[in-house]
């Protein structure tokens, strides 16, 4: 242990002088009194960065060889799906320390992807009728289950429930037009997530009102 004879305390640790007197220490120098941390050899900014740079790669040789051999529905949607892995790993890593938002737009983004590939392969018959319906179904009652484990209030998460509730009325507009022909999944999910907000609203309306502004103060 270090020790310094003009302040006569003693130094724990490796200095090269007393951090009061600035003077010369006596005594053998320790190891360092705080525990070292080891840096990661990559950081999230390089493997972000990695990951961007193998999609660009992967998508310039896709392009290059619609170029050679002519654009196809199935090569356009491999350049959509990788793009969508990458955005899916991005929003992972971006928002690992937001569960609840990292599923809420996960969850979103799995039911555009699904509208997307039912829109190339089938005119959107599978997707309108049975993903999305059961999909906001499934996210109110996740959202329910991570609140009450991650025991959050109502105000920390009860605009996740006032979006759900707005983004699925847009079901009503494929049953509206003819789209979805089996329109008992989207309007039973339509009418529940309706339910919820009106009960959300009528018996606790300062969680939305606090909710709200502390969204668009920040």
């Amino acid at each position: 242990m270090q020790y310094c004879p003009k302040c006569e305390i003693k130094i724990r640790g490796s200095k090269e002088c007393c951090p009061l007197c600035q003077g010369p220490l006596s005594g053998e120098p320790e190891g360092t009194a705080f525990p070292q941390i080891a840096e990661k050899k990559y950081n999230e900014v390089s493997l972000f960065k990695i990951s961007t740079f193998a999609l660009v790669v992967v998508e310039i040789i896709l392009m290059s060889a619609g170029v050679l051999n002519g654009f196809s529905k199935g090569l356009g949607m491999a350049m959509l799906i990788i793009f969508l892995v990458w955005g899916d790993l991005w929003i992972t890593q971006y928002y690992h320390f937001n569960v609840l938002k990292m599923v809420t737009i996960e969850a979103y983004v799995l039911m555009l992807t699904c509208v997307i590939i039912d829109a190339e392969l089938t005119d959107m018959i599978w997707s309108v009728e049975w993903v999305v319906p059961f999909v906001f179904l499934g996210l109110i009652i996740v959202t329910f289950i991570i609140a009450a484990s991650m025991k959050l209030t109502l105000e920390e998460y009860v605009l996740y429930l006032v979006f759900d509730v707005l983004f699925a009325l847009l079901q009503l507009i494929p049953v509206v037009t003819g789209v979805n022909r089996h329109p008992i999944p989207a309007v039973v999910t339509t009418a529940l997530t309706l339910i919820l907000g009106a009960a959300v609203v009528i018996f606790r309306p300062q969680a939305v009102k606090t909710a709200s502004d502390k969204w668009f103060s920040m």
